[in-house]
């Protein structure tokens, strides 16, 4: 009688959000795990100040799609609705692996970039680093043993394998410069030119930035694709060298004295809509930046010399030490990683 009453209890508790609850006496409730995002951001070091993560497997499972891998895609012969609506939805998702540029070329690999749950990108002054995430039911084996036939040549042991090739154009496989690290019992893959990759330790990771944790807190919990610029990343003030001496002089004059930024985060949450958070110093500075910010929304994109308007809607508001952006998409998430890569990114921009 007691059990059952306790649980009972538990099922009201839950239900409302309270947590520490078991299901019996004296077993704890298992820690939830942490979002994809978090997992990833402890992967690169805090060294890294701008960062691109994309979560497959989330927006896999907001399409209703959460089965499609590199086995179970259908053809546009065999089952045409359902490829058909994968193909609608992928296309102009942010959600997207760097290991779908090479995935034409892995028919015979026994798995490709629909195998990746998320993946994260970083830049440090040397070539990126990508970590990829794959799914938790992919047989690792199957990755080295590919990575093995495909003319890789295998170092190290234990549980991170390093695998090299000389770059060979004539297959058309140049998989993350042809090096990667793979982490069987993680299921990660990691593309660096380091012969050697270690994860951070907990307090030396981009996850461990307070300006990083600040940004992230007013985010939902599942996004499609997150851009992080921090510190000496975060501020845009390079002009493109293509503007000619009319462009420049407008651009400055646009520019102003837009004050400096600390960090910021462009997270696209689903097919249409994106937000954006930008750390000041502290309220007074961002209320102060407000009004121009919102102008400069109002104008042409600095790079690309197109209308932001053409691009998405946006309203900005201040939030404390933060401003934020809400954006409606009218090109799908893809345009703000597109933006993001550019350099041509409104909120990013100081004076």
């Amino acid at each position: 009688m007691k059990t059952r009453w306790r649980a009972l209890c538990c099922a009201v508790l839950l239900a409302i959000g309270i947590a520490g609850c078991s299901a019996a006496a004296g077993t704890p409730t298992p820690a939830p795990q942490p979002s994809a995002l978090r997992q990833a951001l402890a992967l690169v070091p805090t060294a890294h100040g701008q960062i691109e993560f994309a979560d497959m497997a989330a927006a896999k499972k907001r399409w209703g799609l959460s089965e499609v891998n590199s086995s179970t895609l259908p053809t546009p012969e065999k089952n045409p609705d359902l490829w058909h609506r994968w193909f609608e939805k992928s296309t102009w998702s942010a959600a997207g692996s760097n290991l779908q540029t090479y995935s034409g070329s892995m028919k015979d690999w026994g798995w490709n970039a629909l195998d990746v749950d998320w993946e994260v990108r970083s830049y440090p002054k040397g070539p990126p680093v990508t970590v990829s995430k794959l799914r938790d039911d992919l047989d690792m084996k199957v990755v080295t043993d590919s990575l093995t036939a495909h003319k890789f040549t295998s170092s190290g042991s234990g549980d991170a394998l390093r695998f090299d090739r000389p770059i060979d154009r004539s297959d058309g496989v140049n998989i993350f410069l042809s090096g990667v690290t793979v982490v069987p019992s993680k299921h990660l893959l990691v593309g660096t030119a380091e012969k050697s990759w270690a994860a951070p330790t907990a307090d030396s990771s981009v996850g461990s930035n307070a300006t990083v944790q600040a940004l992230v807190a007013g985010l939902p919990a599942a996004v499609d694709y997150l851009s992080l610029g921090v510190g000496p990343n975060a501020c845009i003030s390079d002009l493109p060298r293509s503007m000619t001496p009319e462009q420049l002089a407008e651009t400055k004059r646009r520019l102003g004295t837009l004050r400096t930024i600390g960090g910021w985060a462009a997270a696209v949450t689903d097919d249409t809509h994106a937000v954006v958070r930008t750390q000041y110093a502290d309220p007074a500075t961002a209320t102060a930046d407000l009004a121009q910010r919102q102008k400069l929304l109002q104008g042409k994109s600095l790079v690309a010399q197109a209308p932001y308007s053409g691009q998405f809607d946006a309203t900005v508001s201040a939030e404390s030490a933060m401003l934020r952006y809400d954006l409606t998409l009218k090109r799908g998430g893809r345009m703000v990683a597109q933006l993001v890569q550019l350099r041509d990114t409104p909120w990013a921009f100081c004076g």
